[in-house]
């Protein structure tokens, strides 16, 4: 996951926003053919950070700028572990919470 995030800042695509698997999915063991077996823990996360960010969300922008609207809305609100809850990922979120954007 580490590696995914470090791609994603050097090479800042733009990010659409989609509902279920993706991209970032794709090695995770948790994807089953495509279907996530965790699905209802990560639709949580997904809804909670959704809820927090829709108003300056766009339908498709730069992963810097998706970033720095989530260190805004989330981060720097320290709602970081009320969006998480209990992500088996979150450890490695918050090792990355230094890095520039």
């Amino acid at each position: 996951m580490a590696e995914v995030y470090d791609k994603l800042l050097q090479e800042n695509p733009v990010i659409q926003i989609v509902k279920g698997v993706d991209d970032i999915c794709k090695n995770c063991p948790n994807n089953k053919n495509g279907k996530c077996s965790k699905e209802d823990s990560v639709l949580g996360n997904d809804k909670r950070t959704y809820e927090l960010i829709k108003d300056e969300l766009k339908e498709e922008q730069t992963w810097k700028d998706l970033t720095r609207l989530v260190y805004r809305n989330i981060i720097d609100k320290n709602k970081l572990k009320q969006v998480c809850e209990v992500c088996r990922w979150s450890d490695i979120c918050e090792s990355q919470l230094h890095k520039k954007v």
